[in-house]
């Protein structure tokens, strides 16, 4: 199969070959340019307990990081021994650098479909699944109600803000998704959507 195929080639398959390493041997990019909070490290490490390590570490030939920086920093916080890697040893440095960049830039691409995901997360807590494993924020999922959750009271000891409190925010807002931003702002269904306004705000990089 020449590269200008559909389907697998086999190199594609050598280089997707998972391995298992100590978790000291992937080395972090001294200059990653994505900034990983503490709040992400411990999402991340509190998915990989619930669910396992399902998405591996991707490094290059020299075992430099390339893509999982919080699920290292997440394997660290628990104490686990070993990760998943791939090697991605085809790639040339250039590529491993610009790759570095375009699997956190790609994913900003994406957004929700909040109908879909009211259902999900409905159908998840109607399950008595602990929907905060999804990743959401308290204050993402306020004022919305799934089989007994109660999210819509949040106080400042959860690091929400008090029912019935107002805050005002003041936000620049690039050119190329200003159409975007005031579509969310006109529509103010924000009971309906949780997180529709972190999601937009993210995804138009006025939120890291």
């Amino acid at each position: 199969m020449n590269a200008t195929g559909g389907g697998e080639m086999p190199e594609q398959r050598e280089a997707l070959k998972v391995e298992v390493w100590k978790t000291e041997r992937p080395r972090p990019y001294p200059t990653n340019a994505r900034v990983v909070p503490e709040s992400a490290v411990k999402k991340v490490a509190d998915s990989i307990k619930t669910f396992g390590f399902k998405n591996p570490i991707l490094v290059d030939g020299e075992g430099t990081v390339i893509a999982g920086h919080t699920r290292l920093l997440a394997a660290e916080r628990l104490k686990l021994k070993v990760v998943p890697v791939i090697v991605c040893a085809d790639l040339s440095p250039e590529k491993a650098r610009a790759l570095r960049l375009a699997d956190n830039r790609t994913a900003q691409e994406t957004t929700w479909e909040y109908e879909a995901l009211n259902l999900e997360l409905e159908e998840l807590a109607a399950l008595d699944f602990d929907v905060s494993l999804t990743g959401f924020d308290p204050d993402e999922l306020a004022g919305i109600s799934y089989s007994g959750h109660d999210y819509s009271d949040l106080d400042a000891e959860s690091g929400g803000l008090a029912s019935g409190e107002e805050v005002s925010i003041t936000i620049v807002v690039p050119a190329r998704y200003e159409e975007e931003v005031t579509a969310w702002l006109a529509n103010g269904q924000t009971a309906t959507a949780p997180g529709m306004g972190l999601g937009v705000l993210e995804r138009c990089g006025l939120l890291s």
